[in-house]
């Protein structure tokens, strides 16, 4: 029909297809790369201007360049007021920003998540970028978006812990019977179990029946490094009385042929006052030995419980705290048999 406008040809050419694959693969230019990369997955110009927070008309403008120009006409040209956007530039200082600690910027929090990363860009660099580009930008510059995990070890003494590791490797060597060395330590269960990975059929969610409510078992424990049994004592709160009630009971297991050394991490409950004042009671009994602050990691206590609740309770339903406990009582039993395979040991060489 006359006067109609003619409809522009986008179909890609084989030379075209392997000129946007170069440039996906290594153009500097993050919008070049962004632009490319849509047209290679042969995007409409609708959904392309919504991907990239542009109108319609501006793709039609870039994509009638490119077809004009090749890869230059998908860069922006030069032009006055702010950065561009995916230039070496800007890159650079996005990167030198998530290199950087919050707290070093003036910021209260010590994670940058998509949302604070995003405002600072804009209001602090100045730059109206997308939440996409910005997305794409980190994906070009490799960064990924992952919860992180906590890291105890910029807290740590660094000198205190290596003493300690000394003391330990000396004490340990003391298998002889010439003393008892026992680990303390608490730990927390819940009702409802934690659950690891296993295999299910595609398509199908498997799910665990619970009771809906979550509740508490808390768990005094003493790991004797010479026999490796543990001494526990199930509790309803985790507190300073109920910490001076497990040291009683502990005290039935000790020998009366010689010393006993008790290793402590830096919890609040072994510190208050109701504490203090039962160790220095007992203190001829027993030695207290202190670890470090944040140096959970040397008290070997702390992996039996993990594997405590890996046998006790990840992936098993309990009704009930009595249940729970059932079973968490089964597996510290079977710690006692010297030839069960579900016996936890260290290697004491």
């Amino acid at each position: 029909m006359a006067g109609m406008p003619k409809r522009n040809n986008y179909r890609l050419s084989e030379s075209q297809v392997n000129e946007l694959e170069q440039a996906i693969k290594s153009h500097e230019d993050l919008r070049v790369h962004e632009r490319a990369r849509l047209l290679h997955k042969g995007y409409k110009p609708g959904e392309m201007a919504e991907l990239l927070a542009v109108s319609v008309s501006q793709v039609y403008w870039w994509a009638n360049r490119w077809q004009a120009e090749g890869l230059a006409g998908l860069a922006d040209k030069a032009r006055s007021g702010r950065p561009l956007i995916g230039t070496e530039a800007v890159r650079a200082q996005v990167e030198q920003l998530l290199e950087a600690a919050p707290t070093t910027l003036g910021y209260a929090f010590t994670v940058l998540t998509a949302g604070r990363l995003l405002r600072h860009v804009r209001e602090q660099l100045g730059l109206a970028m997308h939440k996409n580009t910005l997305r794409h930008l980190l994906d070009a510059l490799g960064f990924v978006y992952r919860r992180p995990k906590h890291d105890l070890t910029a807290l740590q003494d660094s000198e205190a812990k290596a003493e300690a590791k000394t003391l330990f490797d000396d004490l340990k060597k003391a298998r002889a019977g010439e003393i008892e060395l026992f680990f303390m330590d608490e730990t927390t269960i819940g009702l409802l179990c934690y659950l690891v990975r296993c295999w299910m059929r595609k398509g199908q969610q498997k799910r665990l029946a619970t009771p809906g409510q979550q509740q508490w078992l808390h768990c005094f424990g003493a790991y004797n490094w010479r026999t490796d049994e543990v001494v526990a004592m199930p509790a309803k709160q985790k507190n300073a009385e109920a910490f001076c009630d497990f040291l009683e009971v502990l005290l039935t297991f000790l020998p009366s042929d010689r010393p006993t050394v008790f290793v402590l991490d830096n919890a609040s409950i072994h510190h208050s006052q109701m504490s203090q004042a039962m160790l220095a009671y007992l203190e001829d009994r027993f030695l207290v030995y202190w670890l470090p602050k944040y140096c959970s990691d040397l008290n070997p206590i702390e992996r039996f419980w993990r594997h405590l609740k890996a046998l006790a309770c990840a992936d098993h339903f309990f009704a009930t705290i009595p249940q729970l406990l059932a079973s968490v009582q089964l597996t510290l039993d079977n710690q006692t048999h010297l030839t069960h395979p579900d016996r936890l040991t260290f290697s004491k060489s």
